[in-house]
């Protein structure tokens, strides 16, 4: 519903009448490399993250950070419908890269 834009989709259409279009287009793109985001996170978690490379927390740190985190908390200041389902992947995200942590701080501990 574009009325929090203050104005009505009919509105939107005749002022620029190949938005449609556009946006379609704009969510594959967006769709093919949220997936792709989503196969590389699966490698990393898979071959990288039991190796425990250095770098890998403050990669994934960072990574979360620009991906997931940003991505929920836009749609809180967007007041989307979706925030609260979209809060999930950050919380997730989060868990994992502090669970990650904890193993580094328990290996170390062993030494």
């Amino acid at each position: 519903d574009a009325r929090f834009m203050g104005t009505t989709l009919s509105q939107i259409n005749e002022a620029a009448p190949g938005l449609g279009g556009w946006l379609r287009i704009v969510f594959i793109v967006m769709g093919g490399y949220m997936v792709g985001a989503g196969v590389l996170t699966l490698y990393v978690a898979h071959v990288v993250m039991p190796r425990r490379l250095v770098g890998t927390a403050w990669t994934l740190a960072l990574a979360g950070l620009l991906t997931v985190a940003l991505m929920s908390a836009m749609n809180f200041v967007l007041h989307s419908d979706f925030r609260w389902v979209l809060l999930a992947p950050a919380v997730v995200w989060l868990a994992g890269l502090v669970c990650f942590a904890l193993g580094d701080f328990r290996t170390s501990r062993d030494r």
